[in-house]
């Protein structure tokens, strides 16, 4: 009986109103209607460790070139952070890098923070340096949780 008045109730909805044969009373508007199956779907559907517990769900890789071997990949940390630039080796004054940072051998993609000390060694655009300030300055580059920092000497 439920099943039926929602069936109407959806198909009034979905129809205009020149295909209404009578019309009809809501209780709920049709928003509101559509708003509650939404979320009914919604919840349930489930999102691996978002109750706070770590899903090894999806972690599972096959390698066709290593024989279709099929393992689980856990993230060990890196040996190595370094910060790769496209520019000037010796750099002087107006001179633009720009800077990616990497961890062992795997670009890290995704917002990164860059930064110098002093404050106005150079500025920035995106991944872009342009050098400011002759002499020797510190520059912090940050993507996710890794980091790394690199001396810079620029001459005038």
């Amino acid at each position: 009986m439920a099943a039926d008045k929602l069936a109407r109730s959806l198909s009034s909805h979905f129809q205009g109103p020149a295909m209404r044969s009578a019309p009809t009373h809501h209780h709920l508007a049709p928003n509101a209607l559509m708003t509650v199956l939404l979320m009914v779907l919604l919840t349930a559907c489930t999102i691996p460790g978002l109750d706070g517990t770590a899903s090894t769900e999806g972690t599972s890789q096959t390698d066709a070139d290593a024989g279709g071997t099929t393992g689980t990949v856990d993230f060990q940390g890196c040996d190595e952070n370094r910060i790769d630039y496209i520019g000037p080796d010796e750099p002087v004054v107006g001179d633009e890098w720009i800077v990616w940072l990497y961890c062992d051998e795997a670009l890290l993609n995704g917002p990164m923070v860059l930064r110098f000390d002093p404050l106005d060694f150079a500025s920035v655009a995106d991944n872009v340096a342009t050098w400011r300030l002759e002499g020797t300055g510190t520059m912090f580059v940050q993507t996710g949780s890794q980091r790394a920092e690199m001396e810079v000497t620029v001459g005038p």
